[in-house]
């Protein structure tokens, strides 16, 4: 015998639609207990709900009261400095010689550790470590005299 389906009327706040949901049955009966049914409490949420429009923008500057909605990370202008800065790092990347381009490629952009690195090539962890570092240094200062 199969075990009841517990099935739940949804609304998909993507698509404005009601959408029948399989759920289990502790689902199902946390559901219908908190009695959170959409269908019968849209009405009561929308009550107390307070428009996001109504925050943003406004008279006298009324954006500016709601600093935790403002994004201080991503600003143009930081976004700006760190497209420079990937633009430098791809150039000094270009220019290193083509087995540090490969270090660097299987270490960042492949993620191998320096013992599988180290395992392809056949040499020690700590030889690759070593010459990691001396890399890493290298494109350091070059990005320092870039002023990155």
């Amino acid at each position: 015998m199969s075990e009841k389906a517990y099935i739940l009327n949804i609304y998909n706040t993507m698509t404005g639609e009601f959408e029948l949901v399989q759920v289990t049955k502790e689902v199902f009966q946390t559901y219908r207990r908190t009695k959170w049914h959409i269908e019968d409490s849209t009405e009561r949420f929308y009550k107390h709900e307070t428009q996001m429009s109504s925050l943003i923008g406004g008279e006298n500057d009324g954006y500016e009261r709601f600093h935790e909605f403002i994004d201080y990370d991503n600003t143009p202008e930081n976004q700006a400095i760190e497209e420079m800065v990937r633009q430098s790092l791809r150039n000094i990347l270009d220019l290193l010689p083509p087995k540090d381009y490969e270090l660097i490629y299987e270490l960042y952009f492949k993620n191998r550790s320096e013992k599988e690195y180290a395992q392809m090539l056949g040499v020690s962890q700590q030889a690759i470590h070593v010459r990691k570092k001396r890399i890493l240094k290298k494109i350091k200062n070059n990005l320092d005299e870039q002023g990155c």
